[in-house]
């Protein structure tokens, strides 16, 4: 993998998570995520290394581990800062509660993985401003909430945008359709957010610097409307959530292991708060069970 140039001070490395870095005068550099694991994080630091660039810092879009898992080595190694929303901050610090939020309790083995369970990190600096400035360079942040509770978006001082998860590549979304989120009126927002930006680059973690960042931002659109209506669809006789996802899994066709599982049921439980807020479905008891209809 290498530096890649985007315009001015701003490059990126396309891992399957994107790590955005962002040079200062000084030699000294900001990353935007750290990408899955400490081995990314280690591979980072060697590409710098050789341009002669420390890390001074790091920006967390938001605490899933295949954005931070390079946080702690990168840390240990040259004692950066780390940014990170307030929401985020907390699981960042504590990461068992990422696979204790999919499981809703003490989390099963197999969901305590490298992408679902990084390794605890500290956060220095909790961003509650929409300006970051770090060596006299401005740095806007979006909150782009929906993906997670905290998630939020970074534009560097070359109006280069990078957004996270908020937006998918439509090549992702072919080979797996479909969105986790925790929060689906925020994201709904945040699509509204993203639609009135004007940024002339446009990173996105999944995919790297997107030319049609918009047409994959309408896909995002389109798939949420398809599970809506996948779900409403089911519903006209009442059934349990764990029907409904079944229902979504065999729609979509998608390939399941243990973690998806439980990520597409977080998921749908996320659509099934939406749709009852809205008033597009009631919930009752029935057979000794919570169902939808």
């Amino acid at each position: 993998m290498q530096l890649k140039h985007i315009v001015g001070n701003t490059y990126y490395i396309n891992y399957p998570s994107a790590v955005g870095v962002y040079i200062f005068d000084n030699n000294k550099c900001l990353l935007i995520d750290t990408g899955a694991s400490s081995s990314f994080g280690k591979r980072t630091m060697k590409i710098l290394d050789r341009r002669g660039i420390k890390v001074q810092g790091i920006i967390n879009t938001h605490f899933h581990a295949d954005h931070s898992g390079g946080n702690l080595i990168t840390q240990q190694e040259t004692g950066c800062s780390i940014y990170a929303s307030l929401a985020d901050k907390i699981i960042i610090e504590n990461p068992l509660l990422s696979p204790f939020s999919v499981y809703s309790a003490y989390p099963l083995k197999p969901l305590q993985n490298k992408l679902i369970m990084g390794e605890a990190s500290k956060v220095t600096h909790t961003l509650t401003e929409d300006l970051l400035v770090i060596n006299n360079q401005e740095f806007r942040i979006h909150n782009l909430n929906g993906h997670t509770m905290g998630q939020i978006g970074i534009v560097t001082p070359d109006e280069v945008f990078f957004t996270g998860d908020a937006i998918i590549s439509q090549r992702n979304i072919e080979k797996f359709p479909f969105l986790y989120m925790a929060d689906l009126t925020s994201y709904l927002e945040t699509i509204n957010k993203l639609k009135a930006t004007n940024y002339p680059y446009v990173v996105v973690s999944h995919g790297g610097l997107l030319e049609n960042w918009q047409e994959a931002l309408e896909a995002n659109k389109k798939l949420i409307e398809a599970i809506i209506e996948i779900i409403l669809a089911k519903l006209t006789v009442p059934q349990s959530r764990e029907t409904i996802v079944q229902e979504v899994i065999n729609k979509l066709n998608l390939p399941i292991n243990t973690s998806q599982f439980f990520l597409v049921t977080a998921t749908v439980s996320a659509y099934l708060s939406y749709l009852h807020s809205n008033r597009q479905i009631k919930i009752i008891i029935e057979d000794q069970q919570v169902k939808f209809f």
